[in-house]
């Protein structure tokens, strides 16, 4: 998951520095989508390196959890991996689908039956595919998938 943030970074690098932008084949590798949600602007000029660097990170802030392998299966010791995470507001949360069956991630929890819209909700995520939601408000979001409600996990933004 590292290298996935490593390789986000030197695109927004050279989006950046160069005006390149690669992002397609990106996501053409992981077999799945990136719609941008927002644009590097070029008024960095007369800044150094490392400011550029932590600006393109900046301008990327994900936290990544894995749809572990074999989670379909109810006594797998893992389903999302991490179970749960605190992040900042206006980060973006990628979900990739590690096993080899279809997935959901539908906020709320499976034992409340409110029949309330989610606030996200993935549909199906193929295997090896990604889903992404950025999370701009503060809160406690627990979520489950939707095909195997035994798998649940949570995200706070304080």
């Amino acid at each position: 998951m590292k290298n996935i943030l490593i390789f986000v970074t030197i695109m927004a690098l050279l989006t950046t520095i160069l005006g390149v932008t690669i992002g397609n084949q990106y996501a053409l590798a992981l077999g799945g989508t990136i719609t941008p949600k927002s644009s590097v602007n070029d008024t960095m000029s007369g800044q150094n390196v490392s400011q550029w660097a932590t600006n393109a990170t900046l301008a990327f802030a994900q936290e990544q959890v894995s749809i572990a392998p074999g989670s379909s299966n109810p006594s797998a010791a893992q389903f999302y991996v991490p179970p749960a995470i605190t992040i900042s507001s206006g980060t973006t949360v990628t979900w990739t689908n590690n096993d080899a069956t279809i997935h959901t991630v539908t906020e709320g929890s499976p034992q409340v039956g409110t029949g309330a819209t989610p606030a996200f909700d993935s549909s199906i995520i193929a295997p090896t595919a990604i889903w992404e939601n950025t999370f701009d408000t503060a809160g406690e979001f627990n979520y489950y998938c939707s095909l195997h409600p035994f798998m649940t996990g949570k995200v706070t933004v304080p």
